[in-house]
């Protein structure tokens, strides 16, 4: 997957994007009144060396995105279903099953947030830099 944003700040080998998610309207918000652009500022590895302001396309591998959101979406609900279901088809009330069910889904949100301090630190799920599309231009330039 590949999206443009523009480069915020960089340090070292990173660099902080800035991503405006466009709208389910498709950008024409002053006709529908209902939705907002938002921006996203995400951590990315810069391995072209882009600067402050430079337009930049980021590269994320699709395969990563779908499992992410697997992990976010799918895995929570599969795993309360399933045990809720389990334990109203083994004799257990509908009460319990219920409870364990949004508790096992509670759990699971607990779990992606740890894991989400570890995938920071490993970096599996960071998109990188692969162009610059627009070179920011300094406006200290000595002629």
């Amino acid at each position: 997957m590949e999206n443009s944003g523009v480069v915020k700040s960089t340090e070292d080998e990173y660099a902080l994007v800035s991503f405006v998610r466009e709208s389910s309207c498709g950008g024409n918000c002053s006709q529908c009144n209902m939705c907002s652009t938002k921006e996203h500022i995400v951590t990315v590895k810069n391995p072209i060396g882009a600067k402050n302001g430079d337009v930049v396309i980021v590269e994320t591998p699709s395969g990563r995105i779908y499992l992410a959101a697997f992990l976010v979406y799918i895995f929570p609900m599969f795993l309360s279903l399933a045990v809720g279901m389990a334990l109203w088809s083994n004799g257990a009330g509908a009460l319990i099953s219920s409870i364990v069910g949004v508790g096992l889904f509670a759990l699971a949100y607990i779990i992606l947030c740890r894991c989400n301090n570890l995938q920071r630190k490993s970096q599996y799920f960071m998109g990188h830099i692969t162009a610059v599309t627009y070179r920011h231009q300094s406006e200290n330039v000595v002629k």
